[in-house]
């Protein structure tokens, strides 16, 4: 079963992740699906990205729009992927302005199917974005939303939740209580979830679905289904980076 496919890919388009425990593990996985079959991709993000897990894309550094594009058209050209960010800041690529990656479509002369990491989550599990996140094109068609099963039956703290506070606030619960399948839902659902201000088709996306979380992710896909919460697909996933391995798939329409 082909990554690629679920997503339902027909045309390019922008693809954007937000949420929290795979989101760069989604786009490089997506990423080496389009290098096998030979399609064009551009990667960047609206926010950070460690830089280790870019680095071996060949990345083009430009904080200037017209030569970052031009960059970009020559690495499409010749290589058939690019990945663009503004500059590096310690461990970190800082990422580009959404109306940029917008202007990419017009902008490429070989026309890439552009994959955006929208959000942070200092690689933890779980999160619930601020007001001002995630930073989303206006032109994004598919917004895939991650959430990490491994913290079902974890106390909610800092050591698996980014942004502890307002996760404890969406969900109504103290700190060090136990992450529920049912908080899962919760975050995937509210406005204040992970997809918020989404653009496009919806894609809730479970990682780490080893042992007895693939039941969990099951119980989450079923009452998404019957909330018609206008989530398209549930994919089911573990592993981590390009590795990625499907476990199911749900259609939820």
């Amino acid at each position: 079963m082909s990554f690629w496919n679920i997503i339902g890919f027909k045309e390019p388009y922008i693809l954007a992740c937000t949420g929290a425990g795979g989101k760069t593990s989604v786009l490089l996985s997506l990423i080496k699906e389009a290098q096998s079959r030979n399609i064009p991709v551009l990667l960047s993000t609206t926010t950070k990205m460690y830089y280790k897990q870019i680095m071996g894309l060949n990345p083009i550094f430009s904080n200037n729009f017209d030569e970052g594009a031009a960059r970009v058209n020559l690495h499409l050209a010749h290589e058939g992927i690019a990945s663009w960010f503004a500059r590096v800041e310690g461990n970190k690529v800082i990422g580009l302005p959404p109306q940029w990656l917008d202007r990419m479509i017009h902008n490429t002369k070989i026309n890439p199917y552009i994959l955006v990491e929208a959000d942070g989550a200092r690689g933890l599990w779980l999160k619930s974005p601020q007001i001002n996140e995630p930073l989303l094109p206006a032109r994004t068609k598919v917004t895939v939303g991650i959430l990490n099963l491994q913290s079902i039956g974890q106390p909610l703290t800092n050591h698996i939740v980014h942004r502890l506070d307002l996760v404890l606030s969406l969900l109504q619960k103290k700190e060090n209580e136990i992450v529920e399948w049912q908080d899962l839902v919760l975050i995937a659902l509210h406005k204040y979830g992970i997809f918020q201000y989404s653009q496009g088709e919806k894609i809730l996306l479970l990682n780490g679905a080893i042992a007895d979380q693939v039941n969990n992710a099951r119980l989450i896909a079923e009452h998404l289904k019957k909330t018609k919460a206008g989530i398209a697909k549930c994919i089911i996933t573990e592993g981590y980076n390009e590795v990625l391995r499907l476990i199911e798939v749900h259609d939820l329409r």
